[in-house]
């Protein structure tokens, strides 16, 4: 989730856009945490600890996307061009269904 004078981006494609610097300052380990097992009358009796590895990040900046250039006057003829001939080609196509249903 993104904050900007636009207001929030929460949609994933939109934040995707985002690139995020940070830095690394220091790999750290957690408070011990013991885990002590026992059963009663028996003697079964376990300490195990762990403590949980942490990475300490400062975030430096966060960029926000680029927009895209408008396109071009001859790239948008060449687009008209092909969504015409496409076009087309459809038009025949659904002829050439129309006239084997006839047919049978």
């Amino acid at each position: 989730m993104i904050s900007s004078d636009d207001g929030l981006i929460i949609n994933k494609n939109d934040l995707s856009k985002y690139k995020v610097i940070g830095e690394i300052v220091e790999h750290i380990k957690g408070k011990k945490i013991i885990a002590f097992k026992h059963t009663s009358k028996t003697g079964y009796r376990r300490k195990i600890g762990h403590r949980q590895r942490y990475t300490k990040v400062v975030l430096k900046e966060i960029q926000t996307p680029i927009p895209k250039k408008k396109k071009s006057e001859r790239s948008a003829k060449k687009s008209k061009k092909v969504k015409e001939e496409s076009n087309k080609a459809k038009q025949e196509t659904n002829k050439a269904k129309k006239e084997s249903r006839k047919v049978k």
